[in-house]
């Protein structure tokens, strides 16, 4: 069975910078296969959520309460289209129902209740690994800024201002310990400002890499 690694965090924290790191690595060692899988591309109603905000909005309903049992069908239809029996060793997915757990501050639910309804009910796939890359809210709005507007994802417009984005940070922070035992969680800092020097982000994403590294050996006995 393919070994299930998901990355996280907080818009603007560098997540596909990091996965494609990764990817690269695992490619690099020559004989390990990986497959990346995007959520945005995975997600059957992912586009359909977006284009209901509008609607919530119009008539003073909580968006991210509507739409986050949308978003766990979604996510349980997506997780149903991948074949950890493939034969391929690492699958990599950037953003999975851990982003859910992380911004609980932008909803009504708890984290157990986010939990209990992927996990318990939808019957989502708890993943070997859970990534959460964590970056300062200020570096990471500097980030975002500097994106183009196409690049910018939902969870970017899910954020709001700098308040709430500092409570998301917390959010996704408190995963670790809040589910321990029933989660396998690494927290990667990923600070530092906004850059195109492709030495310096080259040499943040390979520091990150070898902390998935000897966690993944630490943790889960795989050596690479």
């Amino acid at each position: 069975m393919s070994l299930y690694v998901v990355f996280d965090g907080g818009s603007g924290s560098g997540k596909g910078t990091i996965i494609k790191a990764f990817q690269m690595f695992l490619h690099s060692r020559g004989h390990y296969s990986c497959a990346v899988l995007r959520d945005n591309e995975l997600d059957p109603l992912r586009d359909i959520g977006k284009n209901m905000l509008p609607w919530c909005e119009r008539h003073g309903i909580d968006r991210n309460t509507f739409l986050l049992p949308l978003f766990a069908a979604g996510g349980a239809l997506a997780n149903a289209q991948i074949d950890f029996d493939c034969g391929i060793d690492f699958i990599l997915r950037d953003r999975s129902f851990v982003s859910s757990l992380g911004y609980t501050p932008a909803s009504s639910y708890s984290q157990e209740q986010i939990w209990d309804m992927y996990v318990n009910h939808m019957k989502v796939r708890v993943p070997d690994l859970a990534v959460i890359v964590d970056a300062d809210v200020n570096i990471a709005m500097e980030r975002e800024a500097k994106r183009k507007q196409i690049d910018k994802g939902l969870g970017g417009k899910m954020s709001g201002d700098r308040e709430n984005r500092e409570r998301i940070r917390n959010s996704f922070l408190q995963i670790k310990e809040a589910f321990l035992g029933r989660l396998n969680v690494l927290v990667i800092s990923n600070n530092g400002p906004w850059t195109t020097d492709a030495e310096v982000i080259e040499g943040r994403a390979r520091a990150s890499v070898e902390e998935i590294v000897a966690h993944l050996k630490q943790e889960r006995g795989v050596d690479l």
